[in-house]
């Protein structure tokens, strides 16, 4: 479920420096979000006559989106096997409507997350298995795998120290998501990044090797680098 999707992904040759792949995350807390044909995501709770979108109070409307694009926990318990640890299995329930965005292990990458203006609330952004420096500029920087930073209208540029595929540099999906609170995570705040072997492990759209950045690469209509 979701609106346009965003340009997302893509890969870089900087003049002077390494080149890495950048993934740009939009995180939201308050988006209008309806099934296609206009029911309700999330059954209506409460009062007769609450909005589709109104969780509790009348003041605290919307539901979690990355980039424009929701996958609420509830479609996917109906889509299959329900159990709870079964909930991110792409085998299980399919790819989510959110990002997943693509990578070989050691690839070097950038993370860009921002936080649109929908509520007031900061997010805790995290990518399972993967660590980054706080402070980048603070040479005894502590070294975190959650950032609880982000506000409304603010960026942060996350570089994994371990580069793709985090501490053990091994193929696998990794989950980003938010971890302040349940509800919004429930809500389809939550994205995918998955690291395979090789460029041709990814079936049906190879991605650009990274050492061809730059090379000649074209970017398929998804914003993907391909040959």
């Amino acid at each position: 479920m979701g609106g346009t999707l965003l340009r997302s992904e893509s890969g870089h040759q900087p003049p002077d420096g390494e080149k890495f792949r950048e993934f740009v995350i939009l995180l939201a807390d308050g988006m209008h979000v309806v099934n296609d044909d206009g029911t309700c995501v999330v059954p209506r709770g409460g009062r007769e006559g609450d909005a589709c979108n109104q969780i509790g109070d009348p003041e605290d409307q919307g539901f979690g989106s990355v980039n424009n694009r929701s996958e609420p926990f509830r479609h996917r318990f109906e889509s299959g096997n329900d159990s709870a640890h079964l909930v991110y299995s792409s085998r299980e329930h399919g790819d989510p409507n959110t990002p997943v965005f693509r990578a070989i292990p050691n690839d070097t990458v950038v993370l860009r997350v921002s936080q649109s203006g929908t509520q007031t609330r900061g997010v805790a952004f995290h990518l399972s298995d993967h660590r980054w420096s706080r402070y980048r500029a603070d040479p005894d920087e502590p070294i975190i795998g959650v950032d609880d930073h982000l506000s409304p209208g603010k960026t942060i540029n996350i570089s994994p120290i371990d580069d793709a595929g985090g501490l053990t540099r091994a193929p696998g999906d990794y989950i980003f998501q938010e971890l302040k609170t349940r509800g919004r995570l429930e809500s389809g705040i939550w994205g995918i990044f998955r690291v395979r072997d090789n460029r041709d492990d990814f079936e049906n759209d190879p991605i650009l090797p990274l050492s061809e950045v730059g090379t000649g690469g074209s970017r398929s209509a998804d914003g993907r680098f391909r040959r």
